[in-house]
């Protein structure tokens, strides 16, 4: 069975997870992350390790390059958002 944790919860409760212990023995369980913004990938990646997608509602051009460094697969909202932001992420997936 996969596992992967939503990061898009409340802030208090990432920074619970991340002073408890419970961060290190969800480690061994998750096989990744999926975020809702820049900040929130790049805290997958670096606290959990795994696979990581990212998703928004609205994507800026600088938090989409930023993205391509963190993330395995980039979500986006719409067509239009993927047409006007795939030139600039070279490496992960891309869905919509």
């Amino acid at each position: 069975m996969r596992l992967a944790l939503v990061l898009g919860t409340p802030h208090l409760l990432q920074q619970l997870l991340l002073r408890n212990e419970l961060a290190a023995v969800m480690r061994e369980y998750l096989d990744g992350t999926t975020s809702s913004s820049l900040y929130e990938a790049r805290l997958g990646r670096e606290e959990f390790g795994g696979e990581v997608h990212a998703y928004c509602v609205a994507f800026t051009a600088d938090e989409v390059a930023a993205l391509a460094a963190v993330a395995d697969k980039v979500i986006f909202n719409s067509r239009s958002q993927l047409d006007r932001f795939a030139a600039l992420v070279d490496g992960p997936e891309l869905g919509i």
